[in-house]
């Protein structure tokens, strides 16, 4: 797909920045975005020119996409890029894409300054906690700059990386690593649960001490049955010994009553 880049200029009344821009990239008509999502359609709208529908999507600090239909009008701008939709073929050969180009130099220099070092700024916002520059709604600081944070299922690899709005949380399995976006778990359950594996493993591994210190005993008893068996087998042997005597003693009391009675 062809695709070549526009500035938009757009004047604000702010004495540190008199002018800031947006670099967007256009694709070629007959195209339409398609989010993934429903709610990252943020107005459909109409404007009576390409430029203005631009314009309405750099204002806006939540715009990453815009598609507009000169036969109709229509302007529609959204919370998404790329990484969660699409530019799809349309039937009307007019409609258009644009997206906001983003880049880590919009952030680097502003990323946790001063509020007076970002005010005006489509791409941070001010937080009223901090009074620092951080990243806009729905989206997470990464390292380097403010990319959308995640949906359901997304693989994420930190803690804000997911839509919280939506009540989700990057979910971390029982080695410590983070996984995918879900609802529900908190992190917090996820290490309880964890802490209770490893309880009831110490427990199992007591347990298995146990078992085997019983295990010693049932083998010590073991070996005090066979010595006594050996010692019932030393008896016996003194019975039949005894036995084999008394055998023979009457056999020699019966030959010499034989003999008497000749």
């Amino acid at each position: 797909m062809m695709i070549f880049f526009i500035f938009v200029v757009i004047a604000i009344s702010s004495p540190t920045h008199a002018i800031y821009s947006s670099t967007l990239s256009l694709s070629l008509q007959g195209h339409a975005f398609q989010p993934q999502y429903g709610v990252q359609l943020i107005f459909n709208k109409t404007a009576h020119s390409r430029l203005l529908c631009s314009a309405a999507c750099s204002q806006d600090p939540s715009c990453r996409s815009f598609d507009y239909d000169p036969s109709s009008h229509r302007c529609r701008l959204f919370e998404a890029d790329l990484t969660n939709g699409a530019i799809i073929a349309m039937a009307s050969q007019t409609s258009i894409v644009g997206s906001v180009i983003l880049s880590p130099s919009l952030y680097a220099s502003m990323y946790n300054q001063s509020c007076s070092a970002c005010r005006e700024n489509r791409y941070h916002t001010c937080s009223s906690t901090t009074s620092t520059c951080q990243c806009p709604g729905n989206s997470y600081w990464n390292g380097s700059m403010c990319p959308l944070q995640l949906f359901e299922n997304a693989a994420c690899s930190q803690i804000d990386a997911c839509r919280s709005d939506l009540n989700l949380s990057c979910i971390i399995n029982s080695y410590g690593e983070f996984t995918q976006c879900s609802i529900g778990s908190t992190t917090d359950e996820v290490i309880s649960t964890t802490y209770g594996m490893i309880s009831t493993t110490d427990e199992v591994i007591s347990t298995t001490d146990g078992m085997i210190s019983t295990t010693d005993e049932v083998i010590s008893t073991t070996n005090g049955m066979i010595s006594t068996t050996y010692g019932m087998i030393s008896t016996t042997d003194e019975v039949i010994s005894t036995i084999t005597s008394m055998v023979s003693g009457n056999t020699i009391a019966f030959q010499r009553s034989i003999t008497i009675v000749s």
